[in-house]
């Protein structure tokens, strides 16, 4: 079965490698349009379990296929390897949680000062595939990409709460303003001195857009236009929250062309998330969601013809980041909230890009388990998940749980890599299988289990200008799951027969078995009864003879008493 299942696994890769992909015209009602993207933590059974029908639909209509992490279990690994269409070369540098690379004299560097830019543009065949996202692109280089990860703090406005009273004025450091909160009906009027004065309805999940402009006025800030949202709740008795998930300068992240999105950028959920109320952390991840669809939707509009278009969705495990700190109802919640957004972004793009030109494929390269193998040793250092400085204690750990593992050497340092994502040491890592997803595919596909290695073949034909029915590739891989379980089918009807027919063969042997022993013993019997029956053929010889001598006997002394007797009688 191993060796069936690697058959397969091995002709997916072929096929994946052969098939070509894209073009921006449609022939033959063909795929021509690709929307990818990329979110750790996505998991298929959190969507069936959390979400509602509409989500669980997409679930339903695709084809789902395991995936295999490889080490480092990092969401910047994999993030890089598929902006390059290659593994990440870690013996260069190694991606480390925190979205920055440790380089071989163990400085510090930032994804984009060490991805070739000029590499990725004829990689991807700028401006044929639009980039959303990616820490490794510089949108300055790359012509329709966006990176707002990576930009000067100075046009960065933090996400913050500030705690006001009533009519009572608030510095704000960042702006170097007051802040005022009134209250005046059914609404709030807030005023930033010189920049805002601005009505805000009462307790409403849709937060007003504010525009910051600060291209007149001085403030520590770069000057510029930033778009904002805030919200506002009732703290206690006298004073009142206003939380908002700051922004950044509009123009900032975005390649030259894209200077007219007018929605706030916020990218990832505040570190006081755990803090909050159930409706502020509601609010939070909301609006995190919105900005990831007004983006993709912004950007669609401006290039109708992409053939590819990759995006970077990790609201899902900036969500996981927290799940220990928040109650698990509300995690919950949190997270039907994540996927519910994530999905109604799909369906946006696909009316916008074209249902029937245009496939969907969802990588998440590993999801959060609770089946993780715990280990604690102070004395071993975790560079990273999956990744460890080589020591006598790394390695003997691994030998003794038995699991294998990698080592690799640079310049400085030499580290191990460990093959099982699922390996927890001091509390870092510890992680289950990803997932890809294809939409629109066939469902129940969900046991074929592919390596990451398969995974870059794939991605790697969308970077060739080559044509591809992605809807075929699918074909091909029901058809191979289903040759696969008919040969599955075919293994086990054999292994029935075989076993069958082995029960007969011992059912012979043993009736073989006693049969001759039957044989013997008959053999034995006959023996005793020859041996018997001769025993009675010498008695009967014996009596034969001495029945002849004895009639003999009769005779004579029958003669003998006749002659005495007529001898007697005559004397008389």
């Amino acid at each position: 079965m191993r060796y069936i299942s690697g058959l397969v696994a091995i002709m997916f890769t072929i096929l994946i490698l052969l098939t070509p992909i894209t073009n921006a015209t449609i022939v033959d009602n063909t795929v021509k349009k690709a929307f990818i993207i990329y979110t750790p933590y996505f998991n298929v059974d959190d969507v069936l379990t959390l979400t509602g029908n509409q989500s669980r639909a997409y679930i339903e209509n695709s084809t789902i296929i395991k995936v295999t992490p490889s080490p480092p279990y990092t969401s910047l690994y994999y993030e890089l390897s598929l902006l390059t269409a290659s593994k990440w070369d870690i013996v260069s540098s190694i991606p480390l949680d925190n979205n920055t690379l440790l380089a071989k004299n163990k400085s510090f560097a930032s994804p984009r000062e060490l991805v070739n830019q000029d590499y990725i543009k004829k990689l991807w065949r700028e401006p044929s595939t639009v980039l959303i996202g990616f820490h490794g692109i510089d949108p300055q280089k790359y012509g329709r990409a966006v990176n707002y990860w990576e930009v000067p703090g100075s046009s960065v406005i933090p996400p913050l709460i500030i705690y006001v009273e009533l009519g009572k004025g608030v510095r704000w450091d960042i702006l170097d303003r007051e802040l005022t909160l009134y209250k005046e009906n059914e609404s709030y009027r807030l005023v930033i001195e010189d920049l805002v004065n601005e009505t805000i309805p009462l307790d409403t999940e849709e937060s007003k857009t504010i525009l910051l402009n600060l291209t007149g006025i001085e403030t520590p800030l770069d000057k510029g236009l930033y778009y904002i949202k805030f919200k506002i709740t009732k703290y206690n008795e006298t004073h009142y929250r206003i939380i908002t998930l700051g922004t950044i300068k509009q123009d900032i992240g975005f390649s030259g062309d894209y200077k007219g999105y007018t929605g706030p950028i916020t990218p990832s959920l505040p570190k006081f998330l755990p803090e909050l109320s159930s409706g502020e952390a509601e609010w939070c991840v909301r609006e995190v969601v919105k900005f990831y669809t007004g983006v993709t939707r912004y950007l669609f509009s401006i290039y109708k013809i992409q053939e590819v278009t990759m995006l970077n969705y990790p609201v899902i495990m900036d969500l996981y980041r927290y799940k220990d700190k928040l109650p698990s109802d509300l995690f919950n919640t949190l997270l039907n909230i994540s996927y519910t957004g994530l999905f109604d972004l799909i369906s946006k793009s696909l009316e916008f890009l074209g249902k029937d030109v245009t496939e969907v494929i969802v990588f998440s390269p590993y999801t959060y388990t609770e089946n993780y193998v715990e280990e604690t040793n102070p004395g071993i250092k975790i560079v990273a998940p999956g990744i460890l400085e080589y020591s006598s204690l790394a390695v003997s750990l691994l030998n003794s749980l038995k699991i294998n593992y990698t080592v690799i050497h640079t310049d400085s340092t030499s580290y191990v890599l460990v093959d099982d994502p699922m390996l927890r040491i001091n509390d870092i890592g510890g992680y289950g299988y990803g997932y890809l997803l294809f939409h629109p595919g066939t469902e129940g596909t969900k046991d074929t289990v592919i390596g990451f290695e398969q995974v870059l073949g794939y991605f790697t034909a969308f970077t060739s200008k080559v044509e591809l029915s992605i809807r075929d590739l699918l074909s091909i891989i029901s058809s191979l799951d289903e040759l696969r379980s008919e040969l599955e089918y075919n293994v086990t009807k054999l292994n029935t027969t075989i076993k069958a027919l082995n029960n007969q063969l011992n059912d012979l042997k043993l009736k073989v078995g006693n049969l001759n022993a039957e044989n013997k013993n008959l053999s034995l019997r006959i023996k005793d009864l020859e041996d018997q029956l001769n025993e009675e053929k010498k008695k009967f010889e014996q009596l034969s003879l001495y029945a002849s001598a004895g009639v003999g006997a009769v005779f004579v002394v029958a003669i003998v008493l006749t002659m005495i007797i007529g001898k007697v009688s005559r004397r008389r």
